[in-house]
């Protein structure tokens, strides 16, 4: 996984922060329309489908969750 965040970041389209031990990564503020509007249409269209929708399941019902995990879709 770290290589493909590291592939991701490399690319321009995730930015990495250190804390500690861990990197938290986030989708690049500045990405261009084309790109925002690629990841908006493919998060849509998975949302519903397994693994997606059952990953999203478990972070919502995640005892103790941090906030900074809050599932958006």
């Amino acid at each position: 996984m770290s290589r493909h965040l590291a592939t991701l970041r490399d690319a321009g389209l995730v930015q990495g922060r250190r804390e500690g031990f861990w990197i938290r990564y986030r989708i690049a503020p500045d990405l261009p329309a084309w790109a925002i509007e690629a990841l908006d249409t493919t998060s849509a269209g998975l949302a519903d489908q397994s693994p997606f929708s059952d990953d999203r399941d478990r972070l919502r019902n995640m005892a103790d969750r941090p906030n900074r995990c809050a599932t958006t879709v």
